[in-house]
């Protein structure tokens, strides 16, 4: 564990993504991290199916061992991950902190992947959340 304090005063607003597809395995990632947030586990049979081609044949190479987020709250967004990683594969991403409808009211356009045909179902669950608030309807 790295004891520096180059962690930034952003604590707990941001989280660490790997992507599993681009995870070399090589565990620089936890060791430099100040906080413990990082472990390296094996990879369970559903979450390698999840993976491309790619990302398949690099955890095969490397053991089934992947870097794994197993605190995200112990955050504190220094970012230390990302320089290290070979791969890229880290990103710090932002909280939602509160209510989400809340953050989407404050953020105004926002764009949300869902699953072909979910897109009207979340539709409605967005809009009788916020009630009044204008949206344009895609629909």
């Amino acid at each position: 564990m790295n004891n520096n304090n180059s962690c930034k005063p952003e604590s707990n607003l941001y989280r660490p993504v790997i992507d599993l597809n681009k995870c070399e395995s090589d565990g620089r990632c936890v060791k430099v991290c100040p906080k413990e947030v990082l472990i390296m586990k094996e990879m369970t049979s559903e979450e390698n199916s999840r993976l491309t081609l790619k990302g398949k044949l690099k955890t095969l190479v490397h053991g089934k061992l992947k870097a794994s987020v197993l605190n995200p709250d112990a955050c504190q967004a220094c970012g230390d991950c990302m320089r290290v990683c070979p791969e890229n594969a880290i990103k710090l991403e932002q909280k939602i902190t509160g209510s989400f409808f809340e953050w989407a009211k404050n953020k105004g356009n926002i764009r949300i992947k869902t699953q072909e045909g979910d897109e009207r179902r979340l539709y409605d669950m967005i809009t009788q959340q916020l009630g009044d608030y204008p949206i344009n309807s895609p629909f």
